[in-house]
């Protein structure tokens, strides 16, 4: 199943699911005798043991996402100190040859706070470029070559932390879509031992019928 279609199969809680799933393995070991003609071992509920634990292990969605925050933080800061030295190099500019000149128009700095990310990241990078070709002739507004390279170490920051958010955040899609279908497997496997118990107790024993049961008001319906 592709991720744009994943869903989850539950309605309770991941918590909720891994404290309900553990609390059916030990049913299901205090009854092993009687589910053991149904196909139920001990093997398989072992089996079901580690999955409940690996996905209590699995990082939660709130970890992944302060990742997320952390690095959009990290971006945003450098893209203002990007933007503020792209404005200081406007204005050398437009000291020199105007703001209506056709060097000053080239060199891109106009609606800035209206750029994308992209956009921002290849205008800065084009002035720098411009800037290289006639640093001699704005020397006298008081660029230099250092002022360049900082101009230049800055779209490398800014990208190196653009290019970290969408790591991240296609990382917490990824982890999405992982937790929701570890999470869906384990429901799978305890509805099917759930209908084995009820089944086998439903005659017998109401109060182990009813240990079995998955869609009362303390647990999950299953959904269709």
């Amino acid at each position: 199943m592709s991720k744009s279609v994943l869903q989850r199969n539950y309605l309770i809680t991941d918590s909720k699911l891994s404290m309900f799933s553990s609390l059916i393995c030990s049913f299901l070991e205090r009854d092993l005798s009687e589910l053991l003609d149904f196909g139920v071992t001990q093997e398989k509920i072992s089996a079901l043991n580690e999955l409940i634990d690996e996905f209590k292990e699995f990082p939660t969605d709130s970890y992944v996402k302060a990742n997320v925050l952390e690095a959009t933080e990290e971006k945003i800061e450098k893209e203002m100190i990007l933007m503020k030295t792209f404005r200081q190099m406007g204005m050398r500019v437009a000291f020199k040859w105007g703001e209506k000149s056709s060097k000053y128009k080239r060199f891109g700095v106009s609606g800035m706070n209206n750029f994308s990310d992209a956009k921002l990241l290849d205008n800065a990078r084009a002035a720098v470029t411009f800037l290289n070709e006639v640093k001699d002739e704005l020397a006298e507004t008081g660029l230099t070559q250092a002022m360049l390279d900082d101009f230049e170490a800055e779209c490398n920051d800014f990208e190196a932390a653009k290019n970290k958010q969408k790591e991240m955040i296609e990382l917490r899609a990824n982890k999405t879509a992982e937790r929701i279908s570890k999470g869906n497997a384990i429901y799978e496997l305890v509805s099917k031992y759930c209908e084995i118990g009820k089944n086998v107790f439903a005659h017998s024993n109401p109060a182990r019928y009813n240990d079995y049961l998955i869609y009362k008001g303390r647990h999950c319906k299953k959904k269709g």
